[in-house]
């Protein structure tokens, strides 16, 4: 899941990609491959900043074999220019969420007054 959903993937006992990110850094993977993701992303996930050159994403049904590992890190890009619209419509999504929590912290800020 996102990064900012990490109480409801808590709560669904699934990962944050930063998270399963660190898994694999504190494991010392020579290369993270993240795969299965949350349904709500039905064409590509939502990447974070922790994708580096030794990360990359893999889709049900795709075959990837060991030497293919240096080309994966380089999807992000180009996944996000063929789902342009599908991309935008998530980050859209991620604003008003960060939006919606931080209205919701201020309004506690207020009451506890």
């Amino acid at each position: 899941m996102e990064d900012d959903l990490i109480d409801e993937a808590r709560r669904k006992a699934h990962s944050t990609t930063s998270q399963a990110i660190e898994v694999g850094r504190k494991m010392n993977a020579k290369f993270i491959m993240l795969n299965h993701f949350s349904q709500r992303y039905s064409k590509v996930p939502l990447f974070s900043d922790d994708f580096t050159s030794n990360v990359g994403v893999s889709f049900d049904n795709m075959r990837v074999r060991p030497r293919d590992l240096p080309l994966l890190p380089l999807f992000p890009n180009p996944l996000r220019a063929m789902f342009a619209d599908h991309y935008e419509e998530m980050e859209g999504k991620r604003t008003k969420r960060q939006v919606r929590k931080q209205l919701e912290m201020e309004e506690k800020k207020l009451k506890q007054r």
